[in-house]
C-alpha cells in the first residue's frame, strides 16, 4: 500500500498536509486508533514509518506458534520474564519463598508443581499487551506525577502512560508495602510481550482505590497486579480511551481532558499544604504591592492562586435562559509584556487543571 501511495503521492499537486490527511484516512481503524495514542509525526515519512512500525508490531503479537514436530525434544516452559528482564530478580526469588507463593505464577494457595496455569488444557487466555521496555529513557517516555490513597493514607507515584498495554498496572512490591487489598481472579492471565514471550501470569487484581493525577481528576479504579514494574502504575489504553486526556508530548501535562471528565472526574484541586500554614509563616512578596494593601497579604499569595477553593454550603450556580441572546465581547488591546504574562497565566492554570480549553465565544 505505502509503495502505491508514494508513487500517486508523486504524481499529483497535493501539498503535504492532503496527503497526511488522505494517508490517515485510508489506513485501517485499528492502525488509526493506535496513531491517536502517539506523538503527532512531523512529516509525511514520519506518518508512513509510524504506521508501518504499528501494523508489524501487531502481526509479530499473533503469529501463532509453531508446533514442534514429532520426535522432537521438550522443554519445560520458561520461567514468566518480568518486564524487560530474562528471569525473576534476587529480590522477587526470595519473597516468594518467603510468603509461600508459587514460583511461576507467583500466586498463593500452591506451588509450581501443581500451578494452574502448567496444568495441561488449563492455559489461560494471553492479555495481548504491548508493553514498553524497561531500556527507554526517562525523557523518552510520559510520566504523570499522582497520588493514589489506600487504607487512608496517600502515596504520591509516577503513573506511566502506555497506549500498547491492555490494562492497567500495579507493581507487586507496592501492593504489599502499603497493604492494598486485592481479589484473585477467576481465571489468570498470561501477558505476553511484543515479540510473543512470555511475561509473567497476573492472578489478582486491587479492589478499587481512589487516584488523583494533575490535581483535580479523581477516579475510582481496579488494578492488575504486575511484579517489578519500573515504575508504580501503568495507565493503559483502556484508561486513556475512557478519559481521553489531550496530553502535551513536549512537556508531558495533561492540558485537558474528555467532556465526560468534566463532568464525573474533575473537581475542586486541593488546596496546597502551604495553604494551611499560618499567615506570618508564609514568605509573600509585597515588594511591588503598594503600602494600602499590605493587610491583603494573602490575596497575593502564589500557593493559594495555584489550587481552587473548597466547595461550601453557599456555592452559587449560574443559571443559563435557553434561547437568551448572547452578550458582546470586547477586544482589549494588551502590551507585549501584558501579553507575555496572560499567556504564562493560562499556562500554569492549565498544567495545575484550574481551568480547560473552551471554544465558547464567550471565553474569556
Amino acid at each position: 500500500m505505502t509503495l502505491d501511495f508514494r508513487t500517486l503521492a508523486a504524481r499529483s499537486a497535493w501539498n503535504e498536509e492532503a496527503l497526511i490527511a488522505a494517508f490517515t484516512e485510508a489506513l485501517n481503524s485499528r492502525i488509526r486508533n493506535q496513531l491517536a495514542m502517539c506523538p503527532e509525526p512531523q512529516s509525511l515519512e514520519g506518518l508512513i514509518k509510524l504506521a508501518i512500525s504499528l501494523d508489524k508490531r501487531h502481526r509479530e503479537l499473533h503469529v501463532p506458534t509453531p508446533t514442534p514436530s514429532t520426535g522432537s525434544v521438550s522443554h519445560p516452559p520458561e520461567e514468566p520474564m518480568q518486564l524487560g528482564k530474562t528471569k525473576l530478580s534476587k529480590e522477587e526469588r526470595e519473597h516468594r519463598m518467603r510468603s509461600g507463593l508459587c514460583m511461576y505464577c507467583g500466586g498463593s494457595g500452591h506451588f509450581a508443581g501443581t500451578c494452574p496455569v502448567l496444568v495441561k488444557g488449563a492455559c489461560p487466555p494471553v492479555m495481548s499487551g504491548l508493553l514498553v521496555g524497561s531500556q527507554n529513557s526517562k525523557g523518552s517516555r510520559s510520566v504523570l506525577p499522582c497520588m493514589l490513597y489506600a487504607n487512608a493514607k496517600q502515596f504520591p507515584i509516577d503513573a506511566l502512560l502506555d497506549s500498547g498495554c491492555e490494562q492497567s498496572l500495579i507493581d507487586t512490591e507496592r501492593v504489599r508495602q502499603w497493604g492494598i487489598p486485592t481479589t484473585r481472579l477467576s481465571t489468570p492471565l498470561a501477558v505476553a510481550a511484543l515479540d510473543g514471550r512470555s511475561l509473567t501470569t497476573i492472578t489478582h487484581r486491587t479492589v478499587p482505590v481512589k487516584l488523583r493525577v494533575s490535581g483535580n481528576h479523581v477516579e475510582e479504579i481496579e488494578f492488575f497486579v504486575f511484579p517489578s514494574l519500573q515504575t508504580a502504575v501503568v495507565l493503559g489504553h483502556p484508561w486513556l480511551l475512557r478519559h481521553n486526556p489531550q496530553v502535551n508530548w513536549e512537556t508531558g501535562r495533561v492540558e485537558g481532558w474528555s467532556p465526560r471528565c468534566s463532568q464525573s472526574c474533575l473537581g475542586a484541586a486541593p488546596p496546597n499544604i502551604s495553604a494551611f500554614r499560618p499567615p506570618s509563616a508564609e514568605k509573600i512578596d509585597l515588594s511591588n504591592v503598594p503600602q494600602e494593601y499590605h493587610d491583603l497579604a494573602q490575596v497575593f499569595s502564589k500557593d493559594r492562586a495555584t489550587s481552587l477553593p473548597p466547595h461550601r454550603p453557599f456555592d452559587c450556580s449560574i443559571e443559563l435562559l435557553p434561547g437568551a441572546p448572547l452578550p458582546s465581547s470586547r477586544l482589549y488591546h494588551l502590551s507585549r509584556p501584558e501579553q507575555e504574562s496572560m499567556e504564562t497565566y493560562i499556562q500554569e492554570s492549565l498544567a495545575a487543571g484550574l481551568i480547560r480549553p473552551s471554544s465558547s465565544p464567550l471565553g474569556a
